[in-house]
């Protein structure tokens, strides 16, 4: 379901930029006011593609990242108790 939200919104970010731009073809014929105003259509259709993927796909990274993180942990807790006691074994048998 976020993919196909996030992929709407490029869709329709990146068909308004294209709608935007015939416009600015053909109302303004000064060639750098046009390209003032499509770098800020361009950068306020960046803002929204960013603030969509980050809002849809912050929240499963920053999970996957912390399972790992726990699973890590776990694993090394472990290891470091198999030490433990391989070293009480050790000196207990010296």
């Amino acid at each position: 379901m976020k993919r196909v939200i996030s992929l709407t919104i490029i869709i329709a970010s990146a068909t308004f930029f294209g709608f935007f731009t015939v416009l600015d073809d053909m109302f303004v014929h000064d060639e750098g006011l046009r390209q003032i105003y499509e770098d800020v259509a361009l950068a306020i259709i960046l803002v929204v593609i960013g603030v969509t993927s980050s809002k849809y796909f912050s929240d499963s990274t920053t999970n996957s990242v912390l399972q790992e993180v726990k699973k890590m942990e776990s694993d090394f807790t472990q290891r470091l108790e198999n030490l433990e006691s391989k070293f009480k074994l050790n000196n207990k048998t010296n």
